[in-house]
Protein backbone atom coordinates (compact mmCIF):
# COMPACT_ATOMS: atom_id res chain seq x y z
CA UNK A 1 0.00 0.00 0.00
CA UNK A 2 1.05 3.71 -0.43
CA UNK A 3 1.79 6.19 1.87
CA UNK A 4 -1.69 7.96 0.33
CA UNK A 5 -3.70 5.10 -0.01
CA UNK A 6 -2.76 4.39 4.07
CA UNK A 7 -3.55 8.12 4.98
CA UNK A 8 -6.28 8.81 2.34
CA UNK A 9 -9.29 9.57 4.90
CA UNK A 10 -6.71 11.46 7.70
CA UNK A 11 -7.92 14.30 9.11
CA UNK A 12 -6.42 16.90 11.18
CA UNK A 13 -6.31 20.85 12.03
CA UNK A 14 -3.39 23.03 11.41
CA UNK A 15 -2.83 27.10 11.02
CA UNK A 16 -2.20 27.66 7.87
CA UNK A 17 -0.95 31.73 6.93
CA UNK A 18 -1.46 32.82 2.97
CA UNK A 19 1.99 34.80 3.89
CA UNK A 20 4.15 35.76 6.29
CA UNK A 21 2.14 38.81 6.60
CA UNK A 22 -1.46 37.50 7.48
CA UNK A 23 -2.42 36.40 10.42
CA UNK A 24 -2.88 32.57 11.39
CA UNK A 25 -6.10 30.89 10.69
CA UNK A 26 -7.79 27.40 12.02
CA UNK A 27 -8.16 25.07 9.14
CA UNK A 28 -8.92 21.49 8.13
CA UNK A 29 -6.26 19.45 6.71
CA UNK A 30 -6.99 16.28 4.15
CA UNK A 31 -5.89 14.23 1.48
CA UNK A 32 -6.90 14.33 -2.28
CA UNK A 33 -5.60 12.48 -4.76
CA UNK A 34 -2.26 14.76 -6.19
CA UNK A 35 -2.29 17.04 -2.91
CA UNK A 36 -3.27 18.43 0.50
CA UNK A 37 -6.71 20.03 0.68
CA UNK A 38 -6.58 23.08 3.12
CA UNK A 39 -10.37 23.80 3.80
CA UNK A 40 -12.13 25.88 6.16
CA UNK A 41 -14.38 24.15 8.48
CA UNK A 42 -17.27 23.98 6.61
CA UNK A 43 -15.23 21.75 4.32
CA UNK A 44 -14.87 24.41 1.72
CA UNK A 45 -11.49 24.10 -0.02
CA UNK A 46 -9.09 27.23 0.86
CA UNK A 47 -6.01 25.93 -1.36
CA UNK A 48 -4.64 22.55 -2.11
CA UNK A 49 -0.82 22.15 -1.97
CA UNK A 50 0.61 20.11 -4.29
CA UNK A 51 2.00 17.07 -2.30
CA UNK A 52 5.72 16.56 -4.27
CA UNK A 53 6.22 20.47 -3.37
CA UNK A 54 5.72 20.09 0.07
CA UNK A 55 8.52 21.22 2.11
CA UNK A 56 9.38 21.27 5.98
CA UNK A 57 10.93 24.52 7.08
CA UNK A 58 11.02 24.59 11.27
CA UNK A 59 9.44 23.39 14.39
CA UNK A 60 8.33 25.55 16.92
CA UNK A 61 6.32 25.19 20.21
CA UNK A 62 5.81 21.31 19.27
CA UNK A 63 4.45 22.33 15.97
CA UNK A 64 5.92 21.32 13.05
CA UNK A 65 5.79 24.13 10.09
CA UNK A 66 5.47 23.19 6.53
CA UNK A 67 5.93 25.78 3.68
CA UNK A 68 3.73 24.89 0.08
CA UNK A 69 7.21 24.93 -2.11
CA UNK A 70 10.85 25.55 -1.44
CA UNK A 71 10.11 29.62 -2.09
CA UNK A 72 6.53 29.45 -1.30
CA UNK A 73 5.47 32.60 1.38
CA UNK A 74 2.45 30.13 2.68
CA UNK A 75 2.96 27.87 5.36
CA UNK A 76 1.02 25.51 7.48
CA UNK A 77 1.83 24.50 10.98
CA UNK A 78 0.62 21.16 12.50
CA UNK A 79 0.86 19.47 15.60
CA UNK A 80 -1.16 16.47 15.29
CA UNK A 81 1.62 13.97 14.68
CA UNK A 82 -0.18 11.35 12.96
CA UNK A 83 -0.66 14.42 9.92
CA UNK A 84 2.77 15.20 10.39
CA UNK A 85 3.94 11.48 9.22
CA UNK A 86 1.18 11.21 6.59
CA UNK A 87 2.47 14.76 5.30
CA UNK A 88 6.20 13.81 5.80
CA UNK A 89 5.52 9.97 3.81
CA UNK A 90 2.88 10.88 1.12
CA UNK A 91 5.33 14.10 0.43
CA UNK A 92 8.31 11.85 -0.09
CA UNK A 93 6.28 9.07 -2.12
CA UNK A 94 5.40 12.06 -4.61
CA UNK A 95 8.98 13.11 -5.49
CA UNK A 96 10.49 11.18 -8.08
CA UNK A 97 14.01 9.24 -7.67
CA UNK A 98 15.87 12.30 -9.07
CA UNK A 99 14.77 14.72 -7.12
CA UNK A 100 12.25 17.58 -7.13
CA UNK A 101 12.46 19.82 -10.54
CA UNK A 102 13.21 23.50 -9.19
CA UNK A 103 11.33 26.51 -9.76
CA UNK A 104 12.79 29.35 -11.90
CA UNK A 105 15.09 31.51 -9.49
CA UNK A 106 13.59 34.36 -8.32
CA UNK A 107 15.84 37.12 -10.43
CA UNK A 108 15.28 35.37 -13.86
CA UNK A 109 11.88 35.45 -13.33
CA UNK A 110 11.54 38.72 -12.34
CA UNK A 111 13.78 39.75 -15.38
CA UNK A 112 11.03 37.74 -17.64
CA UNK A 113 8.20 39.37 -15.83
CA UNK A 114 10.16 42.88 -16.73
CA UNK A 115 10.41 42.03 -20.03
CA UNK A 116 6.59 40.75 -20.59
CA UNK A 117 5.29 43.62 -18.86
CA UNK A 118 7.67 46.17 -21.20
CA UNK A 119 6.89 44.37 -24.63
CA UNK A 120 3.03 43.88 -23.51
CA UNK A 121 2.14 46.31 -25.88
CA UNK A 122 4.79 45.11 -28.78
CA UNK A 123 3.07 42.00 -28.90
CA UNK A 124 0.06 42.33 -28.60
CA UNK A 125 -2.35 40.00 -26.20
CA UNK A 126 -2.20 36.76 -28.42
CA UNK A 127 1.72 36.40 -27.92
CA UNK A 128 1.26 37.70 -24.20
CA UNK A 129 -0.84 34.59 -23.43
CA UNK A 130 1.57 32.54 -25.47
CA UNK A 131 4.85 33.63 -23.27
CA UNK A 132 2.85 33.62 -19.85
CA UNK A 133 2.38 29.92 -20.68
CA UNK A 134 5.99 29.24 -21.11
CA UNK A 135 6.75 31.01 -18.23
CA UNK A 136 4.62 29.11 -15.65
CA UNK A 137 7.24 27.65 -13.09
CA UNK A 138 6.96 23.89 -12.76
CA UNK A 139 5.78 23.35 -9.39
CA UNK A 140 2.65 25.70 -10.16
CA UNK A 141 2.15 23.45 -13.17
CA UNK A 142 2.43 20.57 -10.83
CA UNK A 143 -0.08 22.22 -8.30
CA UNK A 144 -2.35 22.70 -10.60
CA UNK A 145 -2.08 19.56 -12.26
CA UNK A 146 -2.85 17.86 -8.50
CA UNK A 147 -6.09 19.85 -8.01
CA UNK A 148 -7.23 18.93 -11.48
CA UNK A 149 -6.95 15.53 -10.66
CA UNK A 150 -8.81 16.00 -7.50
CA UNK A 151 -11.59 16.99 -9.27
CA UNK A 152 -11.94 13.97 -11.76
CA UNK A 153 -12.96 10.51 -11.06
CA UNK A 154 -10.69 8.14 -9.44
CA UNK A 155 -7.87 6.82 -11.34
CA UNK A 156 -8.36 2.41 -12.37
CA UNK A 157 -6.08 0.84 -10.55
CA UNK A 158 -6.26 -3.10 -10.44
CA UNK A 159 -2.83 -4.30 -9.65
CA UNK A 160 -2.14 -6.21 -12.53
CA UNK A 161 -3.73 -3.89 -14.54
CA UNK A 162 -1.12 -1.27 -13.55
CA UNK A 163 1.40 -2.91 -14.28
CA UNK A 164 0.24 -4.43 -17.59
CA UNK A 165 0.07 0.05 -18.17
CA UNK A 166 3.12 0.43 -17.56
CA UNK A 167 4.84 -2.08 -19.29
CA UNK A 168 2.66 -0.63 -22.41
CA UNK A 169 3.61 2.86 -21.88
CA UNK A 170 7.71 1.58 -21.09
CA UNK A 171 7.33 0.09 -25.02
CA UNK A 172 6.13 3.13 -26.33
CA UNK A 173 7.70 5.93 -24.18
CA UNK A 174 11.17 4.03 -22.67
CA UNK A 175 11.96 4.52 -19.66
CA UNK A 176 11.03 8.69 -19.20
CA UNK A 177 7.21 7.50 -19.48
CA UNK A 178 5.34 9.87 -17.55
CA UNK A 179 2.46 8.63 -15.31
CA UNK A 180 -0.67 7.48 -17.06
CA UNK A 181 -4.08 7.78 -15.40
CA UNK A 182 -6.83 5.43 -16.65
CA UNK A 183 -10.17 7.10 -16.26
CA UNK A 184 -13.83 7.06 -17.44
CA UNK A 185 -13.80 10.30 -20.35
CA UNK A 186 -16.36 10.59 -22.91
CA UNK A 187 -15.09 12.98 -25.11
CA UNK A 188 -11.42 12.75 -24.69
CA UNK A 189 -9.22 9.49 -25.57
CA UNK A 190 -5.62 11.09 -24.49
CA UNK A 191 -5.33 14.22 -22.62
CA UNK A 192 -1.98 15.65 -20.90
CA UNK A 193 -1.83 17.79 -17.54
CA UNK A 194 0.41 20.44 -17.34
CA UNK A 195 2.95 18.80 -15.37
CA UNK A 196 3.33 16.10 -18.08
CA UNK A 197 0.50 13.38 -16.34
CA UNK A 198 -1.12 11.61 -19.13
CA UNK A 199 -5.21 10.83 -19.01
CA UNK A 200 -6.11 8.12 -20.77
CA UNK A 201 -9.61 7.24 -21.56
CA UNK A 202 -11.07 3.90 -20.56
CA UNK A 203 -13.12 3.30 -23.93
CA UNK A 204 -9.57 2.98 -25.64
CA UNK A 205 -9.60 -0.66 -23.72
CA UNK A 206 -13.31 -1.38 -23.88
CA UNK A 207 -14.58 -0.56 -27.27
CA UNK A 208 -15.42 -3.23 -29.39
CA UNK A 209 -12.01 -2.45 -32.08
CA UNK A 210 -9.60 -1.88 -28.94
CA UNK A 211 -6.55 -3.49 -29.45
CA UNK A 212 -3.23 -3.19 -27.66
CA UNK A 213 -1.91 -1.34 -31.05
CA UNK A 214 -4.58 1.22 -31.15
CA UNK A 215 -4.06 2.01 -27.32
CA UNK A 216 -0.52 2.52 -28.20
CA UNK A 217 -1.24 4.55 -31.03
CA UNK A 218 -3.12 7.05 -28.46
CA UNK A 219 0.05 7.06 -26.36
CA UNK A 220 2.28 8.12 -28.85
CA UNK A 221 -0.22 10.68 -29.79
CA UNK A 222 0.20 11.92 -26.28
CA UNK A 223 3.75 12.13 -26.34
CA UNK A 224 3.19 14.46 -29.21
CA UNK A 225 0.90 16.82 -27.04
CA UNK A 226 2.81 19.88 -25.94
CA UNK A 227 1.36 22.92 -23.19
CA UNK A 228 -0.31 24.21 -25.98
CA UNK A 229 -2.96 21.64 -25.61
CA UNK A 230 -3.62 20.97 -21.92
CA UNK A 231 -6.52 22.63 -19.95
CA UNK A 232 -4.43 25.26 -17.96
CA UNK A 233 -3.59 26.80 -21.99
CA UNK A 234 -6.87 26.66 -22.41
CA UNK A 235 -8.00 28.83 -19.56
CA UNK A 236 -4.67 31.07 -20.61
CA UNK A 237 -6.35 31.56 -24.19
CA UNK A 238 -9.48 32.71 -22.64
CA UNK A 239 -7.70 35.46 -20.61
CA UNK A 240 -7.25 39.58 -22.17
CA UNK A 241 -3.20 39.91 -21.73
CA UNK A 242 -3.74 41.87 -18.45
CA UNK A 243 -5.04 38.97 -16.78
CA UNK A 244 -3.07 36.60 -18.03
CA UNK A 245 0.06 38.92 -16.71
CA UNK A 246 -1.89 39.14 -13.65
CA UNK A 247 -1.82 34.96 -13.28
CA UNK A 248 1.90 35.06 -14.05
CA UNK A 249 2.39 37.15 -11.45
CA UNK A 250 0.20 36.05 -8.74
CA UNK A 251 -0.44 31.81 -9.69
CA UNK A 252 -3.36 32.16 -7.96
CA UNK A 253 -6.82 30.44 -9.76
CA UNK A 254 -9.64 30.02 -8.79
CA UNK A 255 -11.85 27.00 -7.81
CA UNK A 256 -14.47 28.14 -10.59
CA UNK A 257 -11.21 28.19 -12.92
CA UNK A 258 -9.78 25.09 -12.04
CA UNK A 259 -13.76 23.52 -12.57
CA UNK A 260 -13.39 24.44 -15.77
CA UNK A 261 -9.16 23.49 -16.37
CA UNK A 262 -11.20 20.21 -15.58
CA UNK A 263 -13.88 20.26 -17.99
CA UNK A 264 -11.54 21.53 -20.30
CA UNK A 265 -9.16 18.63 -20.13
CA UNK A 266 -11.28 15.82 -19.98
CA UNK A 267 -14.19 17.28 -22.66
CA UNK A 268 -12.57 17.84 -25.42
CA UNK A 269 -12.55 15.72 -28.87
CA UNK A 270 -8.88 15.16 -30.25
CA UNK A 271 -8.12 15.03 -33.54
CA UNK A 272 -4.36 15.03 -33.87
CA UNK A 273 -3.04 17.53 -36.21
CA UNK A 274 -0.93 16.36 -38.85
CA UNK A 275 2.03 17.46 -37.00
CA UNK A 276 1.04 15.47 -34.14
CA UNK A 277 0.36 12.60 -36.04
CA UNK A 278 3.43 12.36 -38.10
CA UNK A 279 5.03 12.53 -34.30
CA UNK A 280 3.15 9.60 -33.09
CA UNK A 281 3.30 7.34 -36.15
CA UNK A 282 7.44 8.57 -36.16
CA UNK A 283 7.04 7.24 -32.53
CA UNK A 284 5.58 3.69 -33.50
CA UNK A 285 7.95 3.07 -35.73
CA UNK A 286 11.22 3.73 -34.25
CA UNK A 287 9.53 1.38 -31.54
CA UNK A 288 8.32 -1.02 -34.38
CA UNK A 289 5.15 -0.80 -33.46
CA UNK A 290 2.45 -1.43 -36.41
CA UNK A 291 -0.01 1.78 -36.88
CA UNK A 292 -2.82 0.07 -38.54
CA UNK A 293 -4.94 0.01 -35.87
CA UNK A 294 -4.39 3.65 -34.65
CA UNK A 295 -4.60 5.45 -38.35
CA UNK A 296 -8.57 3.13 -38.38
CA UNK A 297 -9.56 4.66 -34.77
CA UNK A 298 -8.86 8.28 -35.93
CA UNK A 299 -11.79 10.17 -38.42
CA UNK A 300 -10.75 10.96 -41.54
CA UNK A 301 -8.10 9.62 -44.46
CA UNK A 302 -4.77 9.66 -43.87
CA UNK A 303 -2.08 9.42 -46.35
CA UNK A 304 -0.09 7.59 -43.71
CA UNK A 305 -2.76 4.65 -43.72
CA UNK A 306 -1.93 3.32 -47.12
CA UNK A 307 2.04 2.80 -45.99
CA UNK A 308 3.09 -0.42 -45.77
CA UNK A 309 3.59 -1.85 -42.23
CA UNK A 310 6.86 -3.59 -41.32
CA UNK A 311 6.45 -7.70 -41.18
CA UNK A 312 8.28 -7.76 -38.54
CA UNK A 313 6.13 -5.56 -36.07
CA UNK A 314 6.49 -6.82 -32.70
CA UNK A 315 3.77 -7.57 -29.99
CA UNK A 316 3.25 -4.40 -28.13
CA UNK A 317 1.70 -6.77 -25.16
CA UNK A 318 1.08 -10.84 -24.48
CA UNK A 319 -2.69 -11.82 -24.62
CA UNK A 320 -2.51 -12.24 -20.76
CA UNK A 321 -1.32 -8.57 -20.49
CA UNK A 322 -4.01 -7.01 -22.40
CA UNK A 323 -6.38 -9.04 -20.34
CA UNK A 324 -4.95 -7.71 -17.30
CA UNK A 325 -5.03 -3.79 -18.70
CA UNK A 326 -8.59 -4.05 -20.25
CA UNK A 327 -9.63 -4.91 -16.46
CA UNK A 328 -7.89 -2.30 -15.04
CA UNK A 329 -10.78 -0.66 -13.54
CA UNK A 330 -11.91 -3.84 -12.00
CA UNK A 331 -10.99 -3.22 -8.71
Amino acid sequence: MTALGKYIRLEAEGEWREAATTPPREVLLSFGKASLVISDFSENPLTHWALRAIERIDEVEGMVIFAASEDAQETLAVRDTEMIKAIEAISRDARTPGGRRRNLGRPVLFGALAVLVGSAVLWGPQLVREKTLRLIAPEQRELVSAQVLDRLPDSCGDPQGLVALERLSQTVWGPDAPKIHVLPMQNTPIARLPDGQVLMSDRLLSSNDASPDQTAGWMAVAFSLGQDHTGLARLISRKSGPDALKFLFSGVITEEELDLIADLTTNQSVVPAASELSAALKRLRDNNIAPDAFLESIPGNWPEASEPTTDAARTVLDDQDWVALQGICNN
